[in-house]
């Protein structure tokens, strides 16, 4: 019960903004899982505590979490985490318009969703929608983004060669 009742209590910290509380309690879910070996509900707890992180614009601290939860349900072949902590990376590269690290993945990501439907499908496939709308959103903002420093570039150097020939005339 413990492993179930500690990532939950975690997340209502969080999501009521008591973040070192949460931080506490998910380390204790590492550390009672750990110890006794319950090692898929381990990996569940670490994909639900990178979350917060996320929200706080923490962006390296969730990957590095997001990272070994994925890692950690890969080696077990448990789904739900590998899935969660997939989508959450998606939406963290998307945040920081590594729209290519993001595409990276989402593949891989859609197909899990996909074949693991049983367990939380419905959630999933709204949060991969919600994933590459936000990966969607970054690649339009990067090329409004480069499309403006070419402008401003071009105007500068339209600039440049105007007072060139008035200084030549």
């Amino acid at each position: 019960m413990m492993m179930y009742g500690l990532p939950h209590l975690g997340l209502a910290l969080a999501s009521t903004g008591h973040y070192d509380e949460a931080a506490k309690v998910f380390e204790e879910a590492r550390r009672f899982g750990r110890e006794y070996g319950v090692d898929t509900l381990l990996a569940r707890a670490i994909a639900m505590s990178a979350g917060f992180h996320l929200d706080l614009f923490d962006f390296a601290a969730h990957e590095a979490i997001a990272e070994e939860a994925r890692g950690c349900a890969r080696s077990l072949g448990f789904p739900p985490p590998l899935i969660s902590a997939g989508i959450d990376l998606l939406l963290n590269f998307a945040r920081r318009h590594e729209v290519s690290r993001a595409e990276e993945i989402v593949d891989e990501v859609a197909e899990a969703v996909e074949t693991a439907a049983a367990w939380h499908g419905w959630l999933w496939r709204i949060r991969l929608a919600e994933g590459k709308a936000e990966i969607a959103l970054a690649r339009a903002t990067g090329k409004r983004r480069s499309a403006s420093r070419a402008r401003q570039s071009s105007r500068a150097g339209r600039r440049a060669a105007s007072s060139t020939r008035r200084s030549v005339s």
